[in-house]
């Protein structure tokens, strides 16, 4: 039974702990046409896009709040002309740097690019191992 005639302690609040983790959705155009897609169906525009300069401000807040990972995502993260240079300020500021595209676009220069400028790891997406499926899924001819 509990005793009433103390007073209650009241519970303090769980201190929120920092994100680890940012995921950074660049754009949300893309070549593909993915059936199961959450983005926008708009895929070409980007009038609503963070500047460069916008997304190095949202980078350095994320550090200042302890995420210490960094993904770069989209629609096709490719697709930003800035990727390199926000690639390199991200190395700058310390984050471990992930990369997750279809792949489009990944030139062996663009590679080199990306790799001299401090990324870490790339994912690479795949819909399905055959084309027919890969093509179906993407509802893009991705494959050759």
């Amino acid at each position: 039974m509990t005793d009433l005639s103390q007073p209650m302690v009241e519970a303090q609040p769980a201190a929120i702990a920092p994100p680890l983790w940012l995921l950074a959705e660049l754009t949300y155009r893309c070549p593909l046409h993915c059936v199961f897609c959450y983005n926008p169906v708009n895929y070409t525009d980007h009038s609503s896009e963070l500047s460069t300069a916008q997304w190095v401000d949202v980078l350095r807040q994320a550090r200042a709040l302890g995420a210490a990972q960094l993904g770069f995502s989209g629609g096709e993260p490719l697709l930003r002309d800035d990727l390199e240079e926000l690639v390199a300020e991200a190395r700058k500021l310390g984050f471990y740097t992930n990369l997750i595209t279809s792949g489009i676009g990944l030139t062996d220069k663009r590679l080199d690019a990306l790799k001299d400028a401090g990324l870490d790891h790339i994912q690479l997406s795949f819909q399905d191992s055959t084309q027919e499926l890969n093509d179906f899924l993407s509802s893009t001819r991705t494959s050759n």
